[in-house]
């Protein structure tokens, strides 16, 4: 049992997509832990603090599984800062830098060390940012892995302050994230540490829609809730430097060298700037997944290299949606629109209907191109499945609802289509 399985148990009681409630156990776990728990990678020192932003359209549950999140934080440390919806870099300085936020936690070497947390969860990252923009995506962006941070002002003069950690759990729709890249203001600094989870609605392991007309948080979900909140005051006294089993450490160095040759081959700059920094994200990710686990180790496993890898593999595959319609050639709104046709459609829709539903936007040829280059980024696949009526149709499905279907048969599932 984990931390992470049980707060998706007890979002599984609302139409809440399952990376939405994965992604905000882990951000809950970066705010409990803060600096307490460290990995050395030579003299560079990373920590538990990480950026998520759940990006989806409006009403597709992101702001529920955050609001959870907060709420279970907020009562686990009533204590500990928590950010204003709206709020001025000056202001998150000035309130860092004085004794409100000065905290201090006793690491391995039983030594009293001053740090000063501020957690972020923001229910809308373009008003929190609206203030001013540009400063605040600069502060985010320098603080985040800073030892000391100071910032000087003519009112106020010099405030300096040692081990500065912020945690971010932010949503936001997609159509903002997409503005921002197209005017370069995300692709820099602050997207390379954010992680976007990136969703349209919930659907379960056979890839339908989840309808849930009136929530009941079952005896269940109630008891799994309870094991979270107790769980984060076991995490809240962990400290202490993460080790490398050695079949992990072999583990990491080959796929590290991987990842460094998509990376170089990669031309979008959002994704070239995650795959650049994806290793940080990953040992990040491994660390609080390993304090997750009710019996918590500060070790990197194969195991939790495994699990971080995929959960990572996963929101890439959605991060690609973004870069796509942030483009500027004349097809992206009809690339975007096929991806939400099949996704509505619960992952997989018959070629011949997709393209009576693109007729309005694209012609015969554009459609032909559209669908050849979302194949060639390995965004959709074409297969040929047989439906109820006993009819095999040409479809095109994403590689999620392939993979899920694939197991299923492995499992001796049918592989009949319920749509006619």
């Amino acid at each position: 049992m984990s931390l992470v399985k049980d707060f998706l148990t007890y979002c599984s009681c609302y139409e809440i997509p399952r990376s939405y409630a994965i992604w905000s156990a882990v951000a809950l776990i970066g705010a409990t832990t803060m600096r307490r728990v460290y990995i050395k990678q030579g003299d560079i020192i990373h920590h538990g603090n990480i950026y998520v932003c759940l990006v989806g359209e409006q009403g597709v549950k992101k702001s529920t599984p955050m609001s959870f999140a907060r709420a279970v934080y907020e009562e686990a440390f009533p204590h500990m800062p928590v950010a204003a919806a709206m709020q001025s870099r000056e202001d998150i300085c000035k309130f860092m830098a004085s004794d409100d936020d000065k905290f201090f936690f006793t690491n391995e070497h039983n030594v009293q060390v001053e740090y000063h947390p501020f957690a972020m969860f923001i229910n809308e990252l373009k008003n929190f940012l609206s203030y001013n923009p540009a400063g605040m995506i600069e502060f985010l962006t320098d603080i985040y892995d800073r030892h000391f941070f100071d910032a000087s002002t003519i009112k106020r003069g010099l405030e300096k302050f040692p081990n500065p950690c912020i945690n971010i759990l932010a949503c936001e729709t997609p159509q903002w994230i997409i503005d921002k890249l197209k005017s370069s203001v995300l692709v820099g600094g602050l997207a390379r540490r954010i992680v976007f989870v990136v969703e349209s609605d919930a659907v379960d392991d056979d890839g339908r829609p989840i309808s849930i007309p009136r929530p009941i948080v079952t005896p269940e979900a109630k008891e799994a809730l309870k094991r979270v909140k107790r769980h984060l005051h076991v995490i809240e006294k962990i400290a202490g430097e993460f080790q490398w089993s050695p079949e992990a450490d072999e583990k990491f160095q080959r796929w590290y060298h991987e990842n460094k040759r998509i990376a170089l081959a990669t031309d979008e700059p959002l994704l070239r700037g995650y795959r650049r920094t994806k290793d940080t994200q990953l040992l990040k990710l491994c660390m609080l997944l390993a304090l997750a686990e009710y019996e918590p180790r500060l070790l990197i496993t194969p195991e939790l290299l495994d699990i971080g890898l995929a959960m990572l593999d996963g929101i890439e595959r959605n991060l690609a949606k973004l870069t796509i319609a942030s483009g500027r050639n004349e097809l992206v709104a009809g690339q975007q629109l096929l991806l939400e046709l099949i996704e509505r459609n619960g992952g997989y829709m018959p070629e011949k209907a997709l393209k009576a539903r693109l007729d309005k936007e694209l012609n015969p040829m554009e459609q032909v191109t559209v669908i050849r280059h979302l194949e060639e980024l390995e965004l959709i696949k074409r297969v040929r499945l047989k439906f109820e009526d006993g009819v095999q149709r040409e479809c095109l499905a994403l590689p999620s609802w392939v993979e899920a279907a694939k197991q299923r048969q492995n499992k001796g599932g049918d592989a009949t289509c319920t749509q006619k």
